[in-house]
């Protein structure tokens, strides 16, 4: 074999490696978005971790949904929708009350059209039974403004909260802000 044939050989032989080698890097950074998994996907793993009891786990994982689904544009909307019903619960349940009214806060704002008053009900209920008594007001507050016509039922779960907490503290005195309790 002559020198140039050796030589064209080699550089044939580099650039086949350079390419090995850009393909298994990009392989890499797109499964480490979500382990190649969909972000609907992730937010089943996310509700499986959530409801074994593992919240910090779900948390990252609700989070790898929500950030994903983002990136998907207008399509992903349901999955993030989804993802931060997950997101809401586990920070809850990690008694992290102010990130899950955040959280809460985000999702009622960006998804409108998919809320309706049971959710603002249920995520009350689930910032009450994890302590975090304060939100568990606010989002009721934001119900019965998202949701005037429900007011009784957002009232019936403000009298329910009521029974838990003392009579002169700062979350009283916001329950009978909202009319309710007197």
């Amino acid at each position: 074999m002559d020198f140039m044939a050796q030589n064209r050989s080699g550089l044939v032989g580099r650039k086949s490696a350079l390419w090995l080698s850009l393909l298994a890097l990009l392989s890499l950074g797109i499964s480490s978005c979500g382990g190649g998994k969909t972000p609907a996907a992730l937010v089943d793993e996310g509700n499986a971790a959530l409801t074994s009891g593992d919240y910090a786990n779900a948390l990252t994982t609700f989070e790898a949904a929500r950030d994903q689904a983002k990136a998907s544009g207008p399509d992903g909307q349901k999955q993030v929708f989804r993802a931060r019903k997950g997101i809401v619960e586990a920070t809850a349940k990690l008694k992290d009350g102010e990130t899950a009214f955040a959280e809460f806060e985000a999702m009622a704002t960006e998804h409108k059209d998919m809320m309706d008053w049971k959710t603002y009900q249920r995520y009350a209920s689930v910032m009450k039974d994890n302590d975090c008594v304060k939100q568990a007001i606010e989002i009721l507050g934001l119900g019965s403004s998202a949701f005037p016509d429900m007011e009784e039922k957002f009232k019936e779960m403000g009298k329910s909260i009521a029974e838990n907490v003392g009579t002169d503290s700062p979350e009283m005195e916001r329950l009978k802000a909202l009319g309710y309790v007197q």
